[in-house]
């Protein structure tokens, strides 16, 4: 975390970054694909689909 001695570091420093929410958003959409209600609204995207 980059933050300066008595501050508060935000929620998306405090979770890791762009690297924990990239692995976030695999992980999501990895479930999402086998979830019988969230698959259909998933399955046109594009695998390259940030």
């Amino acid at each position: 975390m980059s933050t300066t001695p008595g501050t508060t570091p935000t929620i998306y420093e405090w979770m890791g970054g762009a690297e924990a929410m990239n692995r976030l958003t695999d992980a999501f959409y990895a479930h999402a694909l086998q979830d019988e209600i969230l698959a259909p609204v998933f399955a046109g995207m594009d695998s390259e689909h940030p």
